[in-house]
């Protein structure tokens, strides 16, 4: 059986390239844990498609996803993202919707928590998240 999530309300569009997202419990063990859920067919729109390897780096307040380039070498993107001590995500895909997961550590480095809004900012290739109450719409 996947992950069970309870969300709080779906995601919205805000502008063009800005998303609220709200944070969800994710239930993969027997503890709760925080789980950014970012999933439509806006993703693919951003250059996000099914596959896309991204790295994340997570700072304090943000979160910074960004596509890989094609025709990377796995071993060496590894390796260059241990020592940046960022981490790596894959675009998957649940039914026929694209999703991102974001979660554990990377949320927690970022001091986001269960119940709070986050606004996801987009570009082509980049999508960062920052806590609601400290972005400046």
């Amino acid at each position: 059986m996947g992950a069970m999530s309870v969300k709080s309300k779906a995601s919205r569009k805000i502008t063009e390239n800005t998303r609220m997202i709200p944070a969800v419990k994710n239930k993969r063990t027997n503890n709760d844990t925080l789980k950014v859920w970012l999933s439509g067919k806006w993703l693919a729109e951003w250059g996000f498609v099914f596959g896309a390897v991204l790295t994340v780096e997570s700072t304090n307040e943000s979160i910074v996803l960004r596509l890989v380039e094609k025709g990377y070498c796995i071993g060496e993107l590894v390796s260059s993202t241990r020592k940046q001590k960022k981490q790596l995500l894959q675009v998957s895909r649940v039914g026929r919707n694209l999703c991102i997961e974001v979660y554990g550590q990377t949320l927690k480095k970022a001091g986001f928590e269960i119940g709070e809004d986050f606004i996801a900012t987009l570009e082509q290739g980049v999508i960062t998240i920052r806590g609601f109450k400290s972005t400046v719409l």
